[in-house]
């Protein structure tokens, strides 16, 4: 045995403080382990004026993030950007503009969530779109 084992037996007030350490490097190793949830994220490129239906499955409620991919120069010709729409079901939602990124907080609703995103530009608006898997 060496000192420090005998020190411990020998002292138990050490010997609780080494096992609540113990205890603690544990618990924060097993919840440090969790995997975090995966971010998704798509490119797409809208015509001039375009439009398109993005719609990705889903049990639960997200943050949608449509940012756009534009030169310096496309920011200074720019003068709407993106029209981000959600509907729901009942044929209500909301509409969401501009030039620069958005993020909205979208409902899934039967196991999905649908968005119409429109370029309201008269030139190509390439953009990348993210949220965070189930």
């Amino acid at each position: 045995m060496t000192d420090t084992t005998k020190d411990l037996i020998q002292n138990p007030a050490r010997l609780g403080l080494l096992a609540l350490i113990l205890g603690v490097l544990a618990l924060v190793g097993a919840v440090g382990c969790q995997e975090p949830p995966r971010k998704v994220r798509e490119t797409h490129t809208l015509e001039p004026e375009a439009s398109k239906r993005i719609t990705f499955e889903s049990t639960s409620d997200k943050t949608v993030s449509f940012n756009p991919d534009l030169s310096e120069a496309e920011r200074k010709v720019i003068e709407k950007g993106l029209r981000v729409t959600q509907v729901n079901a009942k044929g209500e939602g909301e509409v969401f503009t501009s030039k620069g990124s958005i993020h909205i907080k979208v409902p899934a609703e039967e196991g999905k969530i649908s968005l119409l995103v429109e370029n309201l530009e008269k030139i190509p608006i390439k953009f990348f779109v993210s949220w965070k898997a189930d």
